[in-house]
């Protein structure tokens, strides 16, 4: 399963490194039937431990920083059983 906003996203990232021959995908559209919280890693911002507000969660908002920039890295092809675990747990 690869879920995306949109279709050409969703084949796009399954076919990658899909062999010549191969080109047939099977997609569909899903409806939650309750409410979801989803989370923008694209709106994370720095946090300095020196602001006065927000500092102590410093820590967290480096590991948030790191994480999304592990996500963003490409895979390399026979390596998805392993870099794709961050984004499925």
């Amino acid at each position: 399963f690869y879920g995306a906003e949109d279709l050409s996203t969703a084949v796009a990232e399954v076919t990658r490194a899909v062999p010549a021959g191969n080109d047939h995908v099977t997609t569909g559209m899903f409806l939650t039937s309750v409410s979801l919280t989803v989370v923008d890693f694209t709106a994370l911002r720095p946090i300095s431990m020196f602001d006065r507000d927000l500092g102590h969660l410093s820590r967290q908002a480096r590991f948030l920083e790191e994480f999304v920039s592990e996500l963003s890295m490409p895979v390399a092809p026979g390596d998805e059983h392993i870099d794709y675990v961050p984004t499925q747990v």
